[in-house]
């Protein structure tokens, strides 16, 4: 069991010279840089291959790895956000729908 600092950055959860996100960053959208959390140093647990980081709240969020975009074109980076954006309305239009 090991706790040690990252950087929240605008490209992501900077730790160990690589970057990471969680679901909790995108939705708050951490990584604006008009954000709070931008280039806030947050502790990071690392147990048994599992990352996560530690909130003055205590509250422990799990990380990921964030893919190496490097090898992909611009025109199937803007099909996957296209796709992603879509995806995002058809979830709301669907929560709309049921409440």
């Amino acid at each position: 069991m090991e706790n040690t600092v990252a950087l929240i950055t605008s490209k992501g959860i900077f730790y160990q010279n690589s970057l990471f996100t969680c679901s909790r960053a995108i939705s708050e959208q951490w990584f604006d840089g008009a954000s709070p959390y931008h280039m806030l140093e947050v502790q990071v647990h690392h147990e048994n291959d599992l990352l996560s980081i530690i909130l003055d709240s205590r509250e422990q969020i799990p990380i990921i790895s964030i893919p190496v975009i490097n090898n992909y074109s611009r025109r199937e980076l803007d099909d996957y956000f296209t796709k992603l954006n879509e995806l995002k309305l058809v979830k709301k239009l669907i929560k709309n729908e049921k409440s």
